[in-house]
């Protein structure tokens, strides 16, 4: 039952964001804009990914796809560079 609550959050969070491959275009202000879901979700569990390193929540992420995974994936279909452009963000912020 926990998978589905977290799934649903996730898909609820990540439905309106687009992750398009490079970033040519990107800031700072919209990346974050694109995880605040995942910081809000996180901080409601108790669950700060603030120092976790961004390459270990990075490798997480990635992870959540593996079909061995208990986690619901995170950001199906995004880039590596979108990937760690959000883990270095929650490493920061969130």
């Amino acid at each position: 039952m926990t998978k589905t609550i977290l799934g649903s959050i996730f898909a609820l969070g990540l439905a309106g964001m687009a992750f398009a491959g490079g970033h040519e275009s990107a800031n700072e202000g919209a990346d974050l804009a694109k995880v605040e879901s995942c910081i809000k979700c996180h901080e409601m569990m108790g669950m700060s990914l603030k120092g976790s390193g961004a390459d270990a929540i990075a490798a997480q992420i990635k992870g959540f796809a593996s079909p061995d995974s208990r986690h619901d994936p995170v950001m199906p279909g995004a880039s590596d560079a979108d990937i760690a452009e959000v883990a270095r963000l929650l490493n920061e912020r969130g």
